[in-house]
């Protein structure tokens, strides 16, 4: 794999982890949907409401209620689900490749690539020069590549 390929790895790894907390947030609020959708048809049952439509029983109204909207969350949950597993793979890929660099390495990538710092805002937080940063750096990614093939 070459350098820019790596690179534009260790970029969508970055990415890959912001966007799996998006799709947990995501999930929570579909959580909190139901929970509240769920109250609603709990209010039902207990005050016996609703009163129209072809079925009488507010319990049993309230369970078909409850059915559909399983059935309506389900399937997006599922495609959540596909999704943090695809990004979490993507995630875990270049995790596993840094794990073979040294520690100063890591925190150089993990500055550059997760945090969005320039070669200069990494040296000044190492104190060192942007020269050794960019050094280090492709020295890093040279040997994340080694581990992704």
């Amino acid at each position: 794999m070459s350098r820019r390929e790596t690179r534009d790895q260790l970029r969508k790894w970055a990415k890959a982890a912001e966007e799996i907390k998006a799709w947990f947030d995501m999930l929570k609020a579909i959580a909190d949907e139901i929970d509240e959708e769920a109250d609603v048809l709990r209010a039902q049952v207990i005050d016996g409401m609703p009163h129209s439509g072809s079925v009488g029983n507010p319990t049993e109204s309230a369970t078909i209620r409850k059915i559909g909207l399983a059935e309506r969350y389900a399937e997006r949950i599922a495609k959540i689900n596909a999704e943090i597993d695809r990004l979490e793979a993507i995630k875990n890929e270049i995790d596993v490749a840094m794990m073979w660099l040294e520690d100063r390495e890591q925190a150089i990538i993990r500055m550059k690539y997760a945090d969005g710092m320039t070669y200069e805002e990494i040296a000044d937080a190492l104190g060192c020069t942007d020269r050794n940063v960019r050094h280090i750096e492709r020295k890093a990614v040279d040997k994340i590549a080694e581990n992704l093939k």
